[in-house]
């Protein structure tokens, strides 16, 4: 399942000009939601799933803002609390996964505040060639567990 807030997004992973959009679309399991990611993670009762109130999920993977500090919208800030990240956690089955990327080196902060809601918190830096700088470029990835209950 993709989440969405822009059309053209979704119409860009239906139309396989996304990396992944061929597998995605041949995948039976897949589905695309044109909204918040923000709103539907931290209302549990309805989630992400509108033709499943209340699912659980294996995995939410995020990639929306350019870190947990740098926002693309100023109203995202919000969801990087202990109160919204833990409603989002509902939503995954236990030992489920939720995955973040960051373009910027891990911040011991945000760490700290994943581990008030996940049973596990790693942090990966991950270098890559950059096609459009023309040399190495760092991200990292916010990979935590959630526990048995």
């Amino acid at each position: 399942m993709v989440v969405d807030a822009l059309e053209s997004v979704i119409g860009w992973h239906q139309d396989e000009r996304v990396p992944l959009g061929k597998i995605l679309n041949a995948d039976r399991r897949n589905r695309y939601i044109l909204g918040s990611f923000f709103d539907l993670a931290t209302t549990p009762s309805t989630g992400f799933d509108p033709n499943s109130s209340g699912r659980k999920f294996d995995a939410i993977l995020l990639d929306i803002d350019h870190s947990p500090t740098e926002f693309l919208n100023p109203a995202n800030a919000s969801f990087y609390t202990t109160e919204n990240l833990t409603l989002m956690a509902e939503q995954l089955n236990p030992k489920g996964i939720f995955a973040m990327w960051s373009q910027n080196l891990p911040e011991e902060s945000f760490e700290t505040l994943l581990k008030t809601v996940f049973e596990r918190v790693d942090s990966h830096v991950i270098s890559f060639l950059n096609p459009f700088q023309g040399n190495e470029s760092t991200n990292s990835v916010y990979v935590c567990v959630k526990g048995e209950s």
